[in-house]
């Protein structure tokens, strides 16, 4: 389809004084929020995050009367563990649960997201009028590739980040403050889970989606890479030896789990 039939006129109004890159992100994120599939996700994101939420809580409190009545009827002066070591326990496990199946949504997030950030440009022929001055390359490249990072942002960092905040208010020894200071690490895994997913998924998606304008094949060869590894990563599990370590690695959602938490 040539860009006269897309709809492209000559522009007339202002242009945008915080940059092209910016821009670019920006129109980018506009599309993908109005999605109807980007909408379903990251309902499910909230779902999962309550659920999350919830579960963590009520065994916080479960596991903390329960600890309380051993206490009390017990002899011996055996010390019990603190609400905040309880915490960190149970909130270490709740992040494999929440950022792998964060991750794993931000895989078909991604999919939703990046199959036509630049295919799309390609199909319609406007790459040609993107990549004309004041447009430099390197700025369409930098706003394309901060699409991707941004959707996984609102699905997997700020859940990520609001679960670390709840558990920290919820201290009855501590302050909220020094909980976060105590374990600033927690913060870290969010981070680093997040920012591992935004760099594989959106290098996967650059790469095939500037091979081809047919947004239907980059779909497929992306999934290959995302899902395909997931698979070879879970036949890796039940194998030993070298070639466990080496289908493990074939994954990008484990291996950005492995390596964040």
């Amino acid at each position: 389809m040539a860009i006269h039939e897309r709809g492209y006129r000559p522009y007339a109004g202002t242009f945008d004084s915080r940059g092209g890159a910016f821009s670019i992100t920006d129109i980018g994120i506009r599309t993908i929020l109005k999605t109807w599939g980007f909408r379903l996700l990251a309902l499910l994101t909230i779902l999962i995050f309550l659920i999350v939420v919830i579960g963590l809580y009520v065994e916080l409190q479960a596991e903390s009367g329960i600890d309380r009545i051993r206490q009390s009827v017990s002899m011996n002066e055996t010390p019990r563990k603190t609400f905040e070591q309880m915490s960190v326990e149970r909130l270490r496990v709740a992040f494999t649960v929440f950022l792998t199946s964060g991750a794993a949504l931000g895989a078909i997030i991604a999919l939703l997201t990046g199959a036509g950030i630049v295919a799309d440009d390609i199909r319609s022929r406007a790459l040609s009028l993107y990549l004309v001055r004041p447009i430099q390359p390197i700025t369409y490249a930098f706003g394309k590739a901060m699409i991707v990072p941004l959707a996984l942002g609102i699905v997997l960092l700020i859940p990520g980040l609001l679960l670390v905040l709840l558990v920290a208010l919820w201290q009855p020894e501590i302050g909220f403050w020094e909980f976060l200071f105590n374990h600033a690490d927690l913060l870290g895994v969010v981070f680093r889970t997040w920012l591992l997913a935004s760099l594989s998924y959106t290098g996967v998606m650059l790469f095939f989606s500037s091979r081809t304008p047919r947004r239907g094949r980059v779909v497929a060869l992306s999934s290959a890479v995302y899902f395909g590894g997931m698979m070879m990563a879970g036949i890796g599990g039940s194998l030993r030896g070298t070639m466990r370590d080496v289908l493990k690695h074939t994954s990008l959602v484990s291996n950005a789990m492995t390596e964040a938490v």
